[in-house]
């Protein structure tokens, strides 16, 4: 998902050549959409919890920052808790714990009463030495069996654990050969997922595509000619060409409270700035490096030029491995809000030479057989789909039609049909 940071600038002219930048925007309603601006939005429904928006700050925000929680809306306040009670408290008054013996050596003071008694009837053959023995004899015995007894619980305790542990193994086991045998795991490039982090993706997935082929209508030939846009070759150049999304797909842009990785500053058209949190994915630059090798690589971003030009050039200071950007100003706009990246926009390139990778399908909604719907990525630093879509992403090179291969490797169109289990 891609965000967009509108930067204040610092003069009044600046407000005013900023309103007038706004005509650049692609904006076109589809006829699926609805005739007039009071059309109902048709975009198919997920049940995924939106993620927590980052406020305004310094001076810019995202394009998703205005779906927040009203100013107006009071919170909830937490219910009154009653007070916790001492760990130690279930230890009053308890005599023993598992594990301690069941019968002590009996040392009451009845026995202490009765035994000058015994020695008074008996002080004439009264014998230290035979006393001595016997008491070992009884405290001897004893623990004995009272050992018995707590190896006894000990081994019980230790059966119990193990067939725990074999249950919690089991049902792991039988959760990875759940997902190992799904139909669709191989959306998945990466050789780790939990069974909640896969099935949000296929949902995720499967919306954007359902509204890609059953709502959305690109625009006419006559509307693309007039916007195509010539992008600059790699050198050498390179046959086949591969388009990448930015945020959660690369890099993920967060508040100063989620502690991000590093910081870049954004500089807009006329001056101002933005200081911009960044957590870059695992494996990005290796991914650049390697795939330079084979594609020209190409930013394709709904954000804005300013905020994607700081983060490239921070992921590619000297300009080795990304050959060009598209932003905002290149996506076409639906009337529901959402941004499409149009492949056919660029001008020097065929449609069967490029591969897009993003983490929303329906913003590859008119190309879907170019398009890699990607795990969306914000801060799991163990995240290993990058490293694995190497390879995909390498053995595609071979063939004539990229188109080919990707909609048979990955049968985005049989997703649509796909039941998921709730």
């Amino acid at each position: 998902m891609d965000k967009v940071y509108s930067f204040k600038a610092k003069n009044q002219v600046g407000h005013i050549k900023q309103v007038i930048n706004q005509e650049q925007k692609l904006q076109f309603y589809s006829e699926e959409e609805g005739e007039t601006t009071k059309s109902k939005d048709n975009t198919p429904k997920t049940n995924i919890k939106p993620k927590a928006k980052a406020p305004i700050q310094n001076g810019y925000q995202t394009d998703d920052s205005d779906q927040g929680t009203p100013k107006n809306q009071k919170p909830q306040t937490k219910q009154s808790q009653a007070p916790k009670m001492s760990r130690f408290s279930n230890l009053v008054n308890t005599k023993k714990v598992e594990g301690d013996v069941e019968q002590e050596p009996d040392f009451s003071d009845q026995d202490k009463k009765q035994q000058p008694v015994q020695v008074q009837q008996q002080e004439g053959n009264y014998n230290i030495e035979e006393q001595a023995q016997r008491i070992q004899q009884k405290l001897s015995q004893q623990p004995q069996h009272n050992v018995k007894l707590s190896k006894t619980k000990q081994a019980v305790s230790m059966q119990n654990l193990n067939v725990n542990s074999d249950n919690e193994q089991t049902k792991k086991n039988q959760s990875k050969d759940k997902l190992s045998n799904h139909p669709f795991r191989h959306l998945i490039f990466g050789p780790n997922v939990n069974e909640q982090t896969f099935k949000k993706h296929l949902i995720l997935t499967q919306r954007g595509l359902i509204y890609a082929r059953k709502c959305l209508k690109g625009p006419s030939d006559k509307f693309i000619q007039s916007k195509k846009i010539q992008l600059s070759e790699a050198n050498p150049k390179k046959d086949k060409t591969l388009v990448l999304d930015l945020d959660e797909t690369l890099i993920h842009s967060c508040a100063p409270r989620e502690n991000p990785q590093v910081y870049v500053t954004a500089v807009g058209d006329y001056g101002e700035e933005a200081k911009i949190g960044v957590n870059i994915r695992p494996y990005t630059t290796l991914f650049l490096q390697q795939l330079s090798q084979y594609y020209t690589i190409y930013i394709y971003t709904a954000s804005s030029q300013a905020y994607a030009s700081a983060i490239i050039n921070y992921l590619d200071p000297t300009k080795q491995y990304i050959s060009g950007i598209m932003t905002r100003n290149n996506c076409m706009e639906t009337k529901n809000g959402f941004f499409i990246k149009d492949l056919r926009l660029i001008g020097n390139k065929e449609l069967k030479d490029i591969l897009i990778v993003d983490n929303l399908a329906h913003s590859f909604g008119f190309q879907i057989e170019n398009g890699i719907p990607i795990l969306e990525w914000h801060q799991d630093q163990n995240d290993q789909e990058l490293k694995y879509l190497l390879d995909y992403l390498i053995e595609a090179v071979k063939y004539h039609d990229l188109r080919e291969y990707n909609t048979n490797k990955l049968k985005l169109d049989d997703l649509i049909e796909f039941h998921i289990e709730e």
